[in-house]
């Protein structure tokens, strides 16, 4: 009886000691992005001026974002080193458009570790940011998943022709995602400690058995 007792609380230190990461946690990993970071945006157009195109549009835009990023002299910077438009449109009003990234910010994933669950967040830079307010084009950034996250701060969400996820951006916040799961650890081990204290019971009830067959054989 002493053995077991002495058992038992080795297990119980050593639960409390791994309860202390396990079930209590939190922690911040960063993922730094491709430099350059190669992407693609979308130009959706809102409204076209009077007595111009979207073309000609397009070109000014383009015009624009490179001029101002050009500017830019600062090599730690985050900035547009490339922008080249599709030479077909997506559809009748929308324009994809290849960007080249350079110093873009890391990808952060936040881990809060409770005894019943774990929330990943993760955050990634969003390019929008990158670019000038328009009153003519609405800017588009897309992310695509083959599973579906617990939330994100996407405007709307869609599924794609394969199945997938699809998330969309029209604003320059930060791209969020939010991912919950069951802190499965501590599932584990309620098990085993329920076993124990099963355990410790029948062997209660064997003792208290065996003693009462050797009063009776007295």
């Amino acid at each position: 009886m002493k053995k077991l007792g002495v058992l038992l609380c080795v297990i119980l230190v050593a639960i409390s000691m791994s309860a202390c990461q396990t079930f209590n946690d939190d922690a911040t990993e960063n993922y730094p992005q491709n430099n350059p970071l190669n992407t693609t945006i979308f130009l959706q157009i809102k409204a076209i001026p009077l007595g111009s195109t979207a073309d000609l549009e397009l070109t000014k835009w383009l015009g624009a974002v490179r001029s101002e990023h050009e500017a830019i002299t600062d090599e730690t910077a985050t900035k547009i080193t490339q922008i080249e438009p599709r030479s077909t449109m997506e559809n009748e009003n929308t324009y994809a458009i290849d960007l080249t990234i350079q110093n873009a910010p890391a990808s952060t994933l936040d881990k809060h570790v409770r005894p019943f669950k774990m929330i990943y967040t993760q955050t990634v830079f969003n390019p929008i940011a990158l670019l000038p307010d328009s009153d003519v084009f609405l800017y588009i950034v897309g992310y695509s998943s083959e599973r579906r996250h617990s939330d994100s701060n996407a405007v709307q969400l869609i599924t794609d022709d394969n199945g997938e996820y699809v998330y969309l951006w029209t604003n320059g916040e930060i791209i969020e995602f939010v991912d919950i799961y069951p802190n499965r650890p501590l599932y584990y081990l309620l098990t085993v400690a329920g076993a124990i204290v099963i355990g410790v019971l029948v062997f209660i009830v064997s003792r208290y058995n065996d003693c009462k067959k050797r009063k009776k054989l007295l």
